[in-house]
């Protein structure tokens, strides 16, 4: 059935399908919006991961909140659930449809390792794969979030449209010209949203880069929408405290893509609170670094006076406050993260921390003197001129921290986070490769024989997942086969699919770039910025 008459028998359509009450989620649910149908134009938010995982993301309630705000469009959600072979086909939450009765699918991208979930969803619903072989009958395919705001290339070819920016400036421009040619050949409705800033189609390539849009403040409220204990951070209200980061460190993806730094006003930020109590008695404080605003003790104080419990994400080591960490502790703050990232203080000038030893330990001494319990160290291995001895240091490092620790005599836990190394565009280290993952899995075996017998927790990501969020990170168009062939997210599928396509994968995921190679995300790329970036990777490398 033509698009245009798919339109006009909306209405029918919504008296046929299975009801939203039959939904046992929905029924678990409070914050859910269920519109009826008729006049209104479909939306599809979709996560390409579990239910469990999506909900706790914001940038899905963030698109299905501002979506459904307006009166004449309505946002339904869907999930990757393993697909129709296990019994989970992709319907919605709220209606229980499939994405062919939307006008378009919108995808929040995260996490590179969720592409894999992607031809999945699309094939559930018995949508063609591939962009170019899906018609006016079956609906766009948009893309957005931060794996695609840095490389949309290796997705490509399963994506319409690209959103090359935030969600509160694209919306307004985007949502209009999709319902004004619902139903208009498809061609034509693409070269009208190429117009619009913001947005890549693959189909038609661009003749200059797309330039990155977002709000030059943040004056809307983002937090979470609908409201489920069946997900990973259920318990609680999340909240964004501010966006972007000012501290530039040369691995991070944020300082790329989410820049310049925004902070939420703190009054906005309390008449959130207070809306989030009517739901949760818990907030969580998100944001890159939420101890760099410029308020946080007095938002810590203010929240703590309404009786709410609270969490935070990882604390910046310096400059770190000692009256918000009194706030967090007098609040019922148990468990602080901070992230050092390198063991050694060469490396930390490596990579552009801007802190020292003796700030790491300072920040664990005040942890332990303000009567925390726990203490969560991030740390990455494979990060570039990583030596054995830089391992030993992280070794020290974590020893001398918990010595601190232990000398307040509060009891209080030291646990280690690893991750592997990952080069990512838009940042200083885009043109290196990821470090060989049997080297960094011996690195691994070291760090936890050394530092578990002395109570101290060590947690890692898998080297060789690691290894293909590298390849998928900094990989071309290319990489839409080995996708399809993998058919889920598994570490067995991907090899089973690279072996069948004769892909060394591990040769890609350490693959180096020279700083005059023509990137995969060339279409993103502004010539000031690739220019800022190739200086820091330069002056890196002086470091090593």
């Amino acid at each position: 059935m033509a698009r245009k008459d798919r339109l006009k028998n909306r209405k029918e359509l919504s008296r046929t399908r299975v009801s939203y009450a039959s939904s046992e989620r929905v029924a678990g649910e409070s914050g859910v919006v269920i519109k009826d149908w008729g006049g209104r134009l479909p939306l599809a938010v979709a996560y390409p991961n579990s239910y469990y995982v999506g909900m706790s993301n914001l940038g899905l309630h963030t698109l299905y909140r501002l979506i459904n705000n307006y009166p004449q469009y309505l946002a339904e959600r869907f999930f990757w659930e393993g697909g129709a072979a296990k019994g989970r086909p992709t319907l919605s939450v709220e209606s229980r449809r499939p994405f062919t009765d939307y006008v378009s699918i919108l995808f929040t991208l995260s996490y590179e390792l969720d592409f894999l979930n992607i031809p999945s969803m699309l094939a559930d619903c018995g949508m063609p794969l591939y962009a170019r072989e899906r018609n006016e009958a079956f609906p766009l395919v948009i893309g957005g979030g931060a794996c695609v705001m840095s490389n949309p290339a290796p997705a490509a070819d399963f994506f319409d449209v690209f959103c090359i920016g935030e969600a509160e400036a694209i919306l307004p421009e985007l949502l209009p010209v999709l319902a004004e040619m619902a139903g208009e050949p498809k061609r034509l409705v693409l070269e009208r949203l190429a117009k619009i800033s913001g947005l890549y189609v693959p189909s038609l390539p661009p003749e200059k880069p797309v330039e990155r849009v977002f709000p030059s403040e943040l004056t809307q409220g983002v937090g979470t929408a609908v409201f489920s204990k069946a997900t990973e951070l259920g318990e609680m209200y999340l909240m964004e405290v501010e966006r972007g980061c000012g501290h530039q460190c040369r691995f991070c993806l944020v300082a790329g893509v989410f820049c310049p730094l925004r902070y939420r006003p703190l009054e906005l930020l309390l008449k959130q609170a207070k809306e989030g109590m009517l739901e949760r008695k818990r907030i969580g404080l998100v944001g890159p670094v939420v101890s760099d605003h410029p308020q946080v003790a007095e938002l810590i104080s203010c929240l703590r006076g309404m009786g709410v419990g609270l969490s935070i994400s990882s604390l910046r080591i310096k400059p770190l406050s000692e009256k918000m960490l009194t706030e967090l502790a007098l609040s019922g703050v148990s468990s602080l993260a901070m992230a050092p990232e390198a063991g050694s203080e060469r490396l930390r000038r490596i990579i552009r921390k801007g802190i020292t030893e003796d700030d790491i330990i300072r920040a664990a001494a005040l942890v332990a003197e303000k009567g925390f319990r726990q203490l969560k160290f991030y740390f990455m291995l494979g990060l570039p001129g990583e030596t054995d001895e830089d391992i030993e240091e992280m070794i020290k490092l974590a020893e001398k921290a918990q010595q601190v620790m232990s000398a307040a005599g509060r009891g209080l836990r030291l646990s280690l986070n690893i991750a592997p190394f990952v080069p990512k565009p838009s940042t200083p280290f885009q043109w290196l490769g990821m470090e060989d993952a049997v080297l960094v899995k011996r690195r691994l075996d070291i760090i936890r024989l050394r530092l578990e017998g002395q109570g101290i927790e060590v947690r890692a990501e898998s080297p060789e997942m690691s290894q293909i969020q590298a390849v998928l990170s900094r990989g071309d168009v290319s990489l839409s086969k080995l996708l399809v062939a993998a058919g889920g997210d598994s570490l067995a599928c991907w090899k089973r699919a690279a072996k069948s396509l004769e892909v060394d994968s591990p040769s890609l995921a350490k693959t180096r770039f020279d700083l005059a190679d023509k990137l995969p995300w060339y279409m993103l790329e502004n010539p000031k910025q690739r220019q800022k970036l190739e200086t820091e990777y330069k002056a890196a490398f002086k470091e090593i």
